[in-house]
């Protein structure tokens, strides 16, 4: 593989990686065991049709289209006509110590999102699953694409091979979340900031802002890289989305929105791998800073996406994982172009076996499922971690680059 003639050698890990996966016989390998695997797990899924998330979202969307409050009416009496669950719909039964609007399995996403599940709930519940799960696998192919699309084709499809081993792909899809489409949505965003569309990357952040609340961070982004009118978009687009969505849902169900967070946000438990704490956040806030402040590259995006992370304290914020394919990218579109650091190359690479093999191992090895499920949480940390790392190493001592320049 030939390398850019202007970049500099700064790693011969990194360059032997980019000959070793930039091989078409090593592409072609990596590429059917990732299709095997890939096909495997999606058979795997014919007996989670019923289940949660996917049950969820239906019987959430179904209730909306009734013009029932989701984020009111107890839903387990709809679900169980549906033959749906039982996931968060039975909890007041596995965990009657938990706060109302988990028990009663009321509705935990915005009003958008809804609007956007509602067509879902014209079939049956088992056709709109496969459409879902087909619909995100077109998803995540599109994600993998924006991201890689500049890469040599060898390259770019050994990387996206290993990009589907990544474990916690997975198991987006065991749940049938949607973490996929604010995958693609962010990939987009990345792609629109590098080459200046400032509308469409503050479209693209607002409505994954509008869908799943927590991307709205990335506004932290915007500021401290001094981009301006990606900013102003994202809040034009930001106000058109609310609007639109209060005038289709209704007042009494955007207002009801905004009342149950107020609610969550007063009993909100955090992650037990991260300690949420003013302190904390804000020692993460000040390092993304510094960082954004020290940045020759675009990595500084990929590395506000492991914050965005962090700092979203929820019990179930490991399962924003998937998102790390947005860093791990950057990183090899770098280790390619020779700006990677080896220090960088080292921790993504660690980082992406904690995700990607580690969650294979060592929980065969516990035999109980409560310690499995605390090992699966501490090494989905530490992958995370690893990839705040990572990210924090290749935007500071990356290569040069004039691809984010801030608006003069």
């Amino acid at each position: 593989m030939k390398f850019p003639q202007s970049t500099s050698k700064r790693s011969a890990l990194g360059r032997n990686l980019v000959q070793l996966l930039g091989r078409p016989a090593v592409a072609a390998a990596l590429l059917v065991l990732a299709l095997i695997y890939t096909a495997y797990m999606l058979v795997g899924l014919k007996s989670r049709v019923a289940q949660f998330d996917f049950s969820v979202f239906y019987v959430w969307s179904l209730a909306f289209r009734r013009g029932l409050d989701p984020y009111a009416a107890r839903l387990p009496v709809l679900a169980a006509s549906l033959h749906l669950g039982p996931g968060d719909l039975q909890l007041g039964v596995l965990n009657p110590s938990a706060p109302d609007w988990w028990r009663y399995g009321l509705n935990r996403y915005p009003p958008a999102f809804l609007l956007l599940f509602e067509p879902f709930t014209l079939m049956r519940p088992a056709g709109a699953y496969w459409t879902w799960i087909g619909l995100n696998v077109v998803l995540l192919a599109i994600a993998l694409v924006v991201l890689l699309r500049e890469l040599p084709w060898a390259y770019a499809i050994s990387m996206a091979a290993l990009g589907l081993f990544y474990h916690p792909i997975k198991s987006i899809f065991f749940w049938a979340q949607l973490q996929i489409v604010i995958l693609v949505l962010l990939a987009c965003t990345l792609r629109s900031l590098k080459f200046r569309r400032d509308a469409a990357a503050g479209a693209s952040v607002a409505a994954a802002t509008l869908i799943k609340l927590f991307p709205v961070l990335l506004a932290g982004y915007l500021v401290v890289a001094r981009r301006w009118k990606a900013l102003l978009w994202l809040g034009l687009f930001l106000a058109l989305g609310s609007l639109v969505t209060f005038s289709i849902s209704g007042q009494q169900l955007f207002f009801g929105f905004l009342s149950w967070a107020w609610n969550v946000a007063r009993e909100q438990r955090p992650g037990a791998y991260f300690p949420h704490s003013w302190a904390l956040s804000g020692a993460i806030l000040a390092s993304a800073a510094v960082v954004t402040w020290l940045d020759k590259t675009h990595a500084s995006f990929g590395f506000w996406i492991a914050v965005t992370i962090l700092l979203t304290p929820s019990p179930a914020t490991l399962d924003y994982l998937p998102l790390l394919l947005i860093p791990y990218s950057q990183l090899a579109s770098a280790g390619y172009a020779g700006r990677a650091p080896q220090s960088a190359i080292v921790l993504g690479i660690a980082s992406y076996l904690c995700g990607a093999v580690l969650p294979v191992i060592l929980p065969r090895a516990v035999h109980s499922p409560e310690s499995a499920l605390r090992l699966m949480t501490a090494i989905y940390a530490a992958s995370l971690w690893l990839a705040f790392l990572a990210s924090a190493c290749l935007a500071v001592l990356g290569g040069e680059s004039t691809a984010y320049a801030a608006d003069s």
